[in-house]
């Protein structure tokens, strides 16, 4: 009988789908799939103080894909060639939500 943790990874699977929501990018030099949420950076921005940045990207990853939590501001993140740092970072049911600030022009 499956328990409540099979039923979670086959919705992730659906999930990260290429063929539904997920898409293929270069991170870091390997190849990972991601579900970018342009609507979700939208709200956050809207929900944030006035001239609060927040950031350029805001994807969801699986956590067996993406590893350990990156360091805030300070690590650089390569994202399909171009340099970011990681402005937010959340997980939960192993699903990492990653907010990438662009690096300069």
């Amino acid at each position: 009988m499956a328990n409540f943790k099979d039923y979670l990874a086959s919705d992730l699977d659906i999930f990260f789908n290429l063929d539904e929501l997920g898409e293929e990018h270069i991170i870091d030099d390997k190849l990972m799939t991601i579900v970018p949420d342009n609507e979700e950076l939208k709200e956050r921005k809207l929900k944030a103080a006035e001239g609060t940045y927040l950031g350029d990207l805001l994807f969801h990853v699986r956590k067996s894909e993406w590893g350990l939590k990156p360091s805030i501001k300070s690590q650089i993140i390569k994202f399909d060639g171009k340099k970011y740092h990681a402005s937010d970072y959340q997980e939960n049911d192993g699903v990492c939500t990653i907010i990438l600030e662009a690096i300069g022009s």
